[in-house]
């Protein structure tokens, strides 16, 4: 909230029950919300398509952002294979969003995790899901010797 007093916005903060927060979110009561989205496929589109017209419909376009321009870009990147036009639609959906500001986009992922170095091996970080265990290779020889950190 700092940021946005610095910026001369007042902000009353309204904390509820969630459901009744979901209700209002439903409804489009609210002048400003956080919400959260998690992307469950490694494409742009997965972010993008949060905001077409028909996402209002579906739910997460709670803002009810329309914009006839967004959605001929956002159906032409679902049709485009990935390379350079795909990803030129893409950054004219990014221009569109930044010049009429509907969301402000949010990023922050901090995990943390402890793993015994000496038998967990080719560990890589899923940033996309808490799907960690499926990347890591572990040596069960070692860990029934016990050998740990």
């Amino acid at each position: 909230f700092a940021s946005l007093a610095e910026a001369g916005i007042k902000i009353e903060l309204n904390t509820m029950p969630y459901a009744s927060f979901l209700k209002k979110i439903e409804e489009g009561d609210f002048d400003l919300t956080i919400c959260g989205w998690g992307a469950d496929y490694p494409d742009a589109e997965n972010f993008t398509s949060l905001l077409t017209t028909l996402a209002r419909s579906q739910g997460q376009n709670y803002g009810n952002y329309a914009n006839k321009r967004y959605d001929e870009l956002s159906d032409l990147t679902k049709i485009t294979p990935p390379g350079p036009q795909r990803d030129a639609y893409f950054k004219d959906m990014a221009e569109l969003v930044v010049s009429e500001v509907p969301v402000i986009p949010l990023f922050g992922a901090v995990r943390v995790g402890v793993y015994p170095k000496e038998w967990v091996r080719n560990f890589k970080r899923d940033l996309e899901m808490e799907r960690d265990a499926v990347h890591i290779n572990i040596d069960v020889s070692r860990q029934m010797r016990g050998i740990n950190l």
